[in-house]
């Protein structure tokens, strides 16, 4: 007849089951969700894509934002200008 355990022993043997149990099941889901990511070396290369076309569109805002502001600056320029003639020639 084979020895039992004694009770102490059978306790320990029962958690170290539940959590070798949980842990290869955290190890399964983990494995499973990321199956469809890529590997590190893609990733990096996304992410590095996503910055390159981020920052050119960050520049062509910014130039567009410079010529409006550019051309606001010369037409209210001008229209004080028009102003600034338009009252001497009646004070005039």
């Amino acid at each position: 007849m084979a020895r039992r355990l004694k009770k102490p022993y059978r306790n320990i043997l029962k958690t170290a089951a539940v959590i070798a149990l949980i842990v290869i099941l955290k190890w399964l889901w983990v494995t499973i969700s990321t199956m469809g990511h890529g590997t590190f070396e893609g990733e990096k290369t996304e992410i590095l894509r996503r910055r390159n076309y981020l920052t050119n569109q960050l520049l062509v805002a910014l130039k567009r934002a410079t010529a409006i502001s550019f051309l606001l600056v010369l037409f209210l320029a001008s229209e004080r200008r028009l102003k600034y003639r338009f009252t001497n020639s009646v004070m005039a």
